[in-house]
């Protein structure tokens, strides 16, 4: 296994105690930044990776514990709401180059979860007007401001910003 190149800032020392090796470190100056490997040709798109994501998105049905209000619970059903919209996301992400009914089938189930949700809104209303749907955009912005309505919320600037694009 090789090692890393270590930084001119920092210097590293080693010991081994008890059969356990710790690492010391003694920095001078900035903290180093450390860069991210970009994803291997091909890993992230191959179709059993995209299935498994597919099913996990599948899997989740609302709110984890909807109608119970321990405290403990709030957290862990927060974490997982998140994890549901960066699954989301990525599923987006891989199919709006190669499906993009895909896409949108996945953001609707995904808006019909949050339905207060802007980000997923505009992320329906764009590959409508990419693919020249101007009508299914307008119907998607209508849904968008009487679910928003219903709950007393306001649009956001980048969702006025798409919605005039829609309007044009």
């Amino acid at each position: 296994m090789r090692r890393a190149a270590q930084p001119a800032m920092t210097r590293v020392l080693r010991a081994s105690v008890w059969r356990r090796r710790f690492a010391v470190t003694v920095r001078r100056g900035p903290k180093p930044t450390r860069r991210r490997r970009p994803p291997r040709p091909g890993r992230a798109t191959r179709p059993d990776h995209i299935r498994r994501r597919q099913i996990a998105h599948d899997l989740y049905r609302g709110p984890l514990g909807e109608g119970l209000d321990p405290a403990w619970i709030l957290s862990v059903r927060e974490a997982a709401r998140r994890t549901f919209l960066a699954l989301t996301a990525r599923l987006v992400r891989q199919y709006v180059a190669t499906d993009p009914a895909a896409a949108l089938e996945t953001l609707e189930v995904a808006r019909n979860l949050e339905p207060l949700n802007q980000g997923i809104y505009r992320g329906i209303i764009a590959p409508q007007l990419r693919l020249g749907d101007n009508d299914a955009a307008a119907a998607t912005v209508r849904l968008m401001q009487s679910q928003l309505a219903d709950f007393e919320e306001s649009i956001d600037e980048a969702t006025r910003a798409l919605i005039e694009k829609v309007r044009i």
